[in-house]
């Protein structure tokens, strides 16, 4: 465990030196916190708790197990981070080695005495480790790679580094300024100039509209009334004589008695 303290130690370091911004690494809006801590937690308390030999193979394999499903499950709920890929892929390289040997394979420790003689130790057999065997599925995956004598650990898995490398990828691609696309315009080329200037296109005049002529309509006529109301009948004026009727009657007379038919008396 002490491998993942140094390796976010180094992507803590690493955000600063690539320019990258602590404000934007808040807002990648990971999900789903108590899984991680979880799983992390029950791992330490493994490596902590010291159980009896006979609890290793069945208690302790069964919570090694449980956490390695709680960081997965993590891990797939935030895929869309970036660089969280990587970090699936190493835990499930973990996972895979360890429930495949109830444990992880671990080769024995080679260690330079005072004389300068190299003598290997053997591997304690805990929770989390065991030593070789020719039996192993994927020893591959195992802790074969040995590390410079330390104090915490002596080798790790290639499942190990991979977690590493994941880890500082989602810290320097989280931590990174997101800049807005903008859509670049196509750049217009200048329309090229006529050698001679355009002939301008005659305009047709419009014809004058002749005004229609404006009927006057005769005012309505009141209609007469066909009624008439009860009262004293009105009187009628006779129509004064014709003067054209007297003269030809006068005309009629004259000719009668030149004719004979009419005494002078008449």
């Amino acid at each position: 465990m002490y491998w993942l303290v140094a390796t976010l130690v180094i992507a803590l370091v690493a955000v600063p030196v690539t320019r990258g911004s602590f404000r934007q690494l808040t807002r990648l809006g990971v999900r789903s916190w108590w899984l991680l801590v979880l799983g992390l937690g029950l791992q330490i308390a493994l490596e902590i708790v010291e159980l009896s030999s006979d609890r290793i193979d069945d208690v302790g394999f069964g919570l090694l197990l449980l956490s390695y499903a709680l960081i997965l499950s993590f891990c797939f709920l935030n895929l869309r981070v970036p660089a969280m890929a990587i970090v699936t892929i190493g835990v499930a390289m973990n996972a895979t080695v360890i429930g495949l040997n109830q444990g992880m394979p671990t080769r024995d420790h080679t260690v330079e005495t005072k004389t300068g003689h190299e003598v290997e130790r053997p591997v304690t057999r805990t929770v989390q480790e065991r030593p070789e065997s020719d039996d192993d599925l994927l020893p591959v995956l195992g802790q074969v790679v040995a590390l410079p004598d330390n104090a915490a650990d002596e080798a790790l898995s290639p499942g190990d580094l991979v977690i590493a490398a994941g880890v500082i990828g989602v810290f320097v691609a989280g931590s990174r300024r997101r800049r807005p696309v903008e859509a670049s315009e196509p750049e217009r080329k200048p329309e090229p100039k006529p050698d001679t200037e355009p002939v301008p296109v005659p305009v047709a005049k419009p014809e004058p509209v002749e005004p229609e002529p404006v009927v006057e309509r005769e005012p309505a006529r009141e209609p007469v009334p066909t009624e008439i109301s009860s009262g004293p009948p009105l009187e009628v004026e006779p129509e004064p004589p014709h003067p054209a009727a007297d003269e030809w009657e006068e005309w009629r007379r004259e000719l009668r008695r030149l004719a004979g038919d009419l005494d002078d008396d008449e």
